[in-house]
């Protein structure tokens, strides 16, 4: 057919058009463009959208917000909620209690510290301040944007210098205490850690074991070592994050900050165990994962995050909903270009497939078993009327909000904030990675119930403080990005999560003040029975013990009996009381604990050596041979029997 009419004159979009005619390509024409006049700026669709197509460059930024821009109420909502928390910190540093132990943290800090800290923060909160940061923000971000090799060293350079100066000497997270007592005692980890990974089980004892023999180390300096190069990497992932996202500026900082500061910090401190590896993966996975989504790219990065992941621990798991959404999403938008074909990214989604199915049947033993019986179905949740009824007993809601606001400072913000208008309209996809990830983490929080109680296992849920730090910084730095005049905002922002995990970690510095803390926790509103004051107790008492403080250690562990007597908390509490030269109270110890558990031989055997030492031989020779009944074949034991009878030989009975 012929041609009816003329040809259209070109609209001068600044773009190539691709048509299809016969089932070829036909190229338009670029519009010439005078040397003298550039073009305006493209009103194309952001690269934040759903849309495959081309994206904007980096800080190109609409002049007018569109519908699905944030609106000025959400920033201006999130400054509120910034006020009322950093008051917040404030008065609870004069108020005695801990209801709110996620944000009483400054009162148990050295004053000059915790103030000074405090007031950098509210300082940002003033409007014509944080004007003023923004302008000074903008010369280093333009050297950053310049040099980003240069950029990238200085901040993996910084988060780790900031972890290795603020070691943690408390001990009191988690198993801090048994990991590095296994790398002092070398005790073999299948007996300690039955449920630990080969990767962990490498890193945080083989590891620490041969640098502590090689280059006479201390066992506490080589877990630092590791956590604070696993620290500049976290910080390093959280500026690429930003930059994925294309934020600039306030923005940039602001998302940044918000992905590397939370509780979570503190994994890193010298705290053995692979919960640190697993957080920067999924830091890792979230950042990955999202650029294979926007831009196709970085599917190979995001298959080694999922492996590495899976080899960490078992809670990697729960990253596979979020690998199946990313590799749907990325099939689906990025298909055409070819991407399915190269090496890359066949890689990156057949190694995570093959660690799975190397990992899954010791996972499933483990969850099985060690998982329900401690973490899920324990006997303090059947007392408590099942896992359903246990979810929201007692003070388990109270401790379940702070610790949130702990290990991801702004995450109770988030919901704000999209409420406010900051929605996700054409980023729905984006939204979906991170949610996908966060999600499986918040439904674990819900029904795994830690062995030492929330307030001290926070460490199990640090994945979880990234994950929410992920969507919390995806969302904060969208709406900055969208709402120039107000990118001062994220200036307190950055300042405020800085603050919070900053006086984390600062509080675990010192030894005593992160004592105090713990003791608070079990002596003040709300009171705590049962286990979570017995096993704080029983912390407070061995760590005294290892400080040299033998009256301390005694009387917290006669109050941890009294909570919770279980055979380890009364023998180390006999222990205590024998170093502080009470025999006799420590003999009265061991002798209750038997009457609980008649099996147990190191209480047989600490009974006959007390007795040996007052000087009742007799006493000594029963307990011993109770052992010897026990176990028949400890020549130990048989050894010692024969020499008690050789020097203090049985007194011959009366004759009638």
């Amino acid at each position: 057919m012929g041609r009816t009419g003329k040809r259209p004159p070109s609209r001068g979009l600044g773009v190539s058009a691709a048509r299809s005619f016969a089932g070829k390509p036909v190229i338009a024409p670029l519009p010439r463009v005078s040397k003298k006049k550039r073009p305006g700026p493209s009103l194309a669709r952001p690269a934040s959208q759903d849309s495959a197509g081309p994206s904007l460059p980096a800080g190109a930024v609409a002049s007018a917000p569109g519908p699905s821009s944030p609106q000025p109420r959400a920033l201006l909502l999130l400054w509120g909620v910034l006020v009322a928390l950093v008051l917040a910190r404030a008065l609870l540093t004069f108020l005695p209690g801990m209801w709110a132990w996620s944000l009483n943290v400054q009162r148990f800090l050295p004053a000059p510290a915790a103030w000074t800290l405090w007031a950098l923060a509210g300082l940002t909160l003033l409007p014509p301040l944080a004007r003023v940061m923004v302008r000074w923000l903008e010369r280093p971000a333009g050297l950053a944007g310049r040099r980003p090799t240069v950029a990238a060293l200085l901040v993996f350079a910084g988060g780790a210098a900031l972890v290795w100066s603020l070691p943690d000497r408390t001990h009191y997270v988690g198993d801090f205490l048994l990991r590095q007592g296994a790398v002092i005692a070398r005790e073999p980890p299948g007996n300690v850690f039955i449920q630990a990974t080969p990767l962990d089980l490498f890193l945080h004892y083989d590891l620490p074991c041969a640098l502590v023999d090689r280059l006479n180390l201390q066992p506490d300096t080589a877990a630092r070592l590791l956590g604070a190069l696993e620290a500049g990497l976290l910080a390093w992932l959280a500026s690429r994050f930003a930059r994925v996202l294309r934020l600039e500026g306030a923005a940039h900082v602001a998302a940044a900050s918000i992905v590397f500061f939370g509780a979570y910090l503190g994994l890193y401190a010298g705290y053995g165990k692979s919960f640190s590896e697993l957080t920067l993966a999924v830091a890792a996975a979230g950042v990955f994962g999202l650029l294979a989504v926007r831009e196709g790219r970085g599917l190979l990065a995001f298959g080694v995050a999922l492996s590495c992941a899976l080899l960490a621990h078992r809670l990697g798991l729960a990253l596979w909903p979020a690998a199946l959404v990313v590799w749907t999403l990325w099939l689906s938008r990025h298909r055409a270009a070819g991407g399915w074909r190269r090496a890359a990214a066949v890689a990156g989604i057949a190694l995570p497939l093959c660690v799975l199915a190397w990992v899954l049947p010791g996972f499933t033993r483990v969850l099985g078993g060690y998982d329900m019986r401690v973490h899920l179905v324990s006997d303090q949740v059947k007392s408590q009327g099942g896992p359903l009824a246990a979810m929201w007993a007692g003070l388990r809601p109270l401790d379940l909000l702070n610790l949130v606001l702990a290990i991801s400072p702004l995450a109770l913000a988030a919901p704000l904030v999209m409420m406010g208008g900051a929605g996700a309209r054409g980023r729905r996809a984006e939204l979906l990675t991170l949610a996908v990830i966060a999600l499986p983490y918040l439904a674990i929080l819900l029904v795994a119930h830690p062995g030492q109680g929330i307030f001290r296992d926070w460490d199990d849920f640090g994945v979880l403080g990234v994950s929410l730090s992920l969507v919390t910084g995806w969302l904060v730095g969208g709406a900055l990005g969208a709402q120039p005049r107000l990118r001062w905002v994220g200036i307190a922002v950055a300042a405020y999560v800085a603050l919070a995990s900053s006086q984390w970690l600062l509080l675990w510095t010192d030894a005593d003040r992160g004592m105090r803390r713990a003791a608070a926790f079990v002596t003040e509103a709300p009171a705590r029975q049962g286990r979570d004051a017995g096993r704080t107790w029983e912390f407070l008492g061995m760590r005294q013990r290892q400080l040299g403080r033998n009256e301390a250690a005694a009387a917290a562990l006669a109050r941890a009996a009294r909570n919770a007597p279980s055979p380890a908390v009364m023998r180390e509490w006999a222990l205590a009381e024998a170093e502080c030269g009470r025999l006799e109270e420590a003999r009265r110890i061991y002798r209750e604990l038997l009457e609980r558990d008649p099996r147990n031989r190191s209480a047989w055997f600490s009974l006959g050596a007390i007795s040996t030492q007052l000087g009742d031989y007799p006493e000594s020779r029963r307990a011993l041979r109770e052992l010897l009944r026990i176990d028949p074949g400890n020549g130990q034991v048989r050894q010692l029997l024969a020499e008690i009878d050789r020097y203090h030989p049985a007194s011959p009975a009366p004759a009638p």
